[in-house]
């Protein structure tokens, strides 16, 4: 693996809320992954916007992903 690969995302505060593609991103699994473990979580907020939508609250999935308990 290279460096860049090895590097975790960084997360800023530009938004209030991550969308599941950003949460697949950061967790480093699939779209359909992130969807489902954001769907069955109680780490942070996850909100559903619609049938098929949901938002993730950025403030406690960065207080959950910066603690490190994964």
């Amino acid at each position: 693996m290279n460096e860049n690969q090895n590097r975790q995302p960084e997360i800023t505060q530009d938004q209030e809320s991550y969308t599941i593609q950003e949460i697949a991103r950061i967790l480093q699994m699939s779209e359909r992954a992130a969807n489902h473990f954001c769907c069955h979580t109680d780490k942070f907020i996850v909100k559903r916007c619609g049938p098929k939508l949901l938002r993730i609250n950025k403030a406690s999935f960065n207080e959950w992903w910066n603690s490190g308990s994964r």
